[in-house]
């Protein structure tokens, strides 16, 4: 039982430190996309050995098909709009709702 003007930071410490958690994680989801978008423009992935940056994402980077093709789709998609990185950032889109 939790009482809602207590802030829920202060009934649990773990809480707070999710809370910090998540924010650095939508931070730093960001700015992999920065990257992905540097490596997609300049071809690294091809210096690399990879044949795509999709395998490279998957390859090198280790995330599941799903989650590569959503930061691929994010990463190009925000080249066009450049709202997108600040609102995931923000956490006001997920990555896939985004893509």
């Amino acid at each position: 039982m939790t009482n809602q003007s207590i802030p829920l930071s202060t009934i649990h410490p773990l809480h707070e430190r999710a809370c910090e958690l998540a924010k650095r994680f939508k931070w730093l989801q960001s700015e992999l996309i920065e990257v992905l978008q540097c490596i997609d423009q300049e071809r690294t992935f091809y210096e690399l050995g990879y044949s795509s940056l999709f395998q490279y994402v998957t390859g090198a980077l280790g995330f599941s098909e799903s989650v590569a093709w959503n930061l691929i789709l994010v990463a190009r998609k925000a080249r066009e709009i450049l709202e997108l990185k600040a609102a995931l950032r923000g956490g006001t889109l997920t990555l896939s709702s985004a893509a």
